[in-house]
């Protein structure tokens, strides 16, 4: 889940028990980076607030790229 903050976990579209920080957090603040360039798209339990700034597609962390709400390759 591309969860950058506490924030971000209270606008998961999932029950609370299912909301819990996993890794993203580090590569959104660099502290890991994505050992070659990634792309992905929303699913339907992401935190909405994070990809919702991201709507048309972008960097959602070094390396790491949203492809929007309608992306294609």
């Amino acid at each position: 889940q591309a969860v950058r903050n506490l924030d971000d976990l209270e606008t998961m579209a999932c029950p609370p028990k299912y909301r819990s920080m996993q890794t993203f957090y580090k590569y959104y603040s660099g502290e890991r980076v994505a050992p070659f360039p990634t792309l992905f798209i929303g699913g339907n339990h992401e935190a909405a607030n994070h990809l919702w700034e991201l709507y048309y597609g972008g960097w959602a962390a070094p390396n790491i790229y949203f492809m929007g709400y309608a992306g294609a390759v």
